[in-house]
């Protein structure tokens, strides 16, 4: 897991005796933004009083991670919604890539040649942040990943068949291109932050940090697109948006990691169920004779048997202590 190879990672560098060593504290991407978005604005009155609710988009240049959490007592936090985002700046102009090249292509120079693809990546990161509008045109050069401006003339030719209202426009090693092609990730970003409107209709702020909203597009994109379903919602870009997790986890390293009291996860599990469930031996039957083959029906069926020995033993242990309770 991820957690894991951080854990290892923090070893390996010398920074911790042990993997499971109790000095080392990790924390959350999503949790890091919020802490950061929370430190900056303490010192503004009444921004983070207690009972305050307050999404945090995260833009970086992989992905877009949207959470929503709300104000405690003494400067804490609970998480009320899970993490869920999409694609962020550079998947969308790596899909670009995949476009212009081929997937086969640039998958082969994410693992043979990974430094001049990221080369290019950081020559897209540098004219995000000047893009004004998705019809201005940009110029990247791509003389890292091209072998020629032949192989280069090819594919800038089969890219604007299929693409003839958006060309790609190829000087040497360089090319000229419309930024359209970020407009799918952006709406997909608006659509989202719609969906988390809808479900929080009391939200009093929208802090927005990652690289992404260096860009002087992203900001007037998301004030017309979200106009209408803000609410008493205000877009909130704190200073230093692109730093917002990096210092974020270093407040978190100067906290107690408590501030954070509950969490939203994707999956969670449990042991007993307080609701009866209706026809159980027929639901359990009908699922194990769908999905288990012979072996794994008989160890199924033994686990059943030894699970109703349990909810048995369960139930004889409480009748006292009900007895007492209805007395």
């Amino acid at each position: 897991s991820a957690k894991q190879h951080m854990q290892t990672a923090a070893h390996r560098a010398g920074l911790v005796n042990s993997p499971l060593s109790e000095n080392l504290a990790l924390v959350l991407e999503p949790e890091s933004a919020a802490l950061y978005c929370r430190e900056e604005c303490l010192r503004l009155p009444g921004v983070f009083a207690p009972g305050t609710k307050y999404a945090v988009i995260d833009c970086g240049r992989r992905r877009t991670v949207i959470t929503v959490h709300q104000s405690l007592d003494h400067g804490r936090a609970r998480e009320i919604q899970a993490p869920s985002g999409g694609d962020g700046s550079i998947n969308a102009f790596i899909g670009f890539l995949c476009d212009l090249f081929g997937r086969d292509y640039i998958t082969r120079l994410e693992h043979e040649f990974p430094e001049e693809l990221r080369e290019t990546l950081r020559a897209w990161k540098r004219r995000m942040r000047s893009i004004k509008a998705l019809d201005m045109m940009i110029t990247i050069n791509v003389s890292s990943i091209v072998n020629s401006t032949a192989d280069l003339a090819s594919a800038v030719a089969s890219y604007n068949a299929r693409h003839p209202e958006c060309p790609v426009v190829q000087s040497r090693l360089r090319i000229r291109l419309s930024c359209q092609f970020i407009e799918p990730t952006l709406q997909k970003i608006a659509d989202h932050m719609r969906t988390v409107l809808s479900k929080n209709k009391d939200l009093s702020y929208v802090f927005l940090v990652g690289s992404f909203w260096k860009s002087d597009l992203m900001l007037p994109f998301l004030e017309h697109t979200l106009r209408g379903h803000l609410g008493i919602a205000r877009l909130v870009c704190p200073p230093r948006p692109g730093l917002a997790v990096v210092i974020g986890a270093v407040c978190f390293g100067g906290l107690n990691s408590a501030d954070i009291t509950e969490r939203v996860m994707r999956f969670t599990y449990d042991i007993e169920t307080n609701h009866r469930i209706s026809n159980f031996d027929c639901a359990v039957a009908e699922l194990v004779a769908a999905v288990a083959p012979q072996a794994l029906q008989q160890r199924c069926r033994a686990l059943e048997s030894q699970l109703r020995d349990e909810q048995q033993r369960a139930q004889q242990e409480r009748a006292p202590l009900e007895q007492q309770l209805q007395l």
